[in-house]
């Protein structure tokens, strides 16, 4: 049986200011819901939906996004954790700055939320937090492996909270994105030594980097996402997890699981063209 979408729920989604994010928001707000986008930068374009500045990144920053939710609509029935960022470079090469900057923003950003809105959900005795994982926690790609570790860790991170705040009605979920064509692929930060050609990582590294850009700009349609998020909003009991993104990409995730990894691991290898020993200089 189909459930009905259910409108009118004050929704709070993060990054939402361009890609993903902004069509979640616009969809969302399509549809008759109260919709608060965030950007740590907002501008004076029209987006068809109210959003706020916010930096995930700052404790301070979120508690006041979320007091001032709060304020104008007296509650918030769905947090979207969309947020994020990646950065690309050998797990040798990558600084501590970089990665840091990486767990502060994908992990600690989705944390730092899921923290603020959780009380208020509490109060109500209802709510849905979706946390928008990855594929690339399922598959973690080569040289993108601190952004696969964020990844990992909000999916670990969401399966203990669904299981806290289940008594008082709050769902958790979990979205896991393949490519979409959005500007993660311009906006990806590469580590400073993978601009190095006297990286031992470079050849490979440029080489990888390449398919995962044709990848992205060949995947999916952001509404697609959208149009998701909207479902599952609509559901009393949606499930734990979500795939979305390209047919082929899913039947990849379904893959890894029946396969043993040592067969699949080299398949993977080698469709990011991952050579088996280093590049001649």
């Amino acid at each position: 049986m189909r459930s009905k979408t259910i409108t009118g729920k004050v929704v709070l989604v993060t990054g939402a200011s361009s890609g993903l994010g902004k069509a979640i928001a616009g969809h969302l707000a399509s549809l008759g819901h109260k919709v608060y986008g965030t950007s740590r930068k907002p501008s004076a374009t029209a987006h068809g939906f109210a959003i706020l500045q916010a930096d995930v990144r700052s404790d301070e920053s979120v508690r006041r996004l979320v007091d001032q939710v709060i304020a104008l609509e007296g509650r918030v029935d769905a947090l979207v954790n969309n947020a994020g960022m990646g950065i690309a470079g050998s797990a040798e090469d990558c600084s501590m700055g970089d990665i840091q900057l990486q767990v502060d923003t994908n992990l600690l950003g989705t944390i730092r939320l899921c923290k603020a809105v959780l009380p208020h959900m509490r109060r109500q005795g209802s709510g849905t937090i979706i946390n928008v994982s990855s594929m690339a926690s399922i598959v973690s790609l080569p040289f993108q492996s601190y952004y696969s570790a964020t990844k990992c860790a909000i999916d670990g991170f969401s399966s203990a909270l669904r299981s806290e705040v289940k008594p008082w009605g709050i769902n958790v979920v979990v979205i896991h994105p393949g490519d979409f064509q959005t500007g993660f692929t311009d906006s990806r930060v590469l580590t400073a030594a993978a601009k190095l050609q006297d990286s031992v990582y470079f050849d490979q590294f440029h080489e990888t980097l390449a398919v995962y850009e044709s990848d992205e700009r060949d995947g999916a349609r952001p509404e697609t996402m959208a149009r998701l998020i909207a479902r599952v909003l609509s559901k009393r009991s949606p499930r734990h997890s979500y795939l979305v993104g390209k047919t082929g990409q899913k039947l990849s995730m379904f893959i890894k699981k029946i396969l043993p990894s040592k067969i699949f691991t080299p398949l993977m290898e080698s469709s990011y063209k991952i050579s088996s020993r280093p590049k001649a200089r």
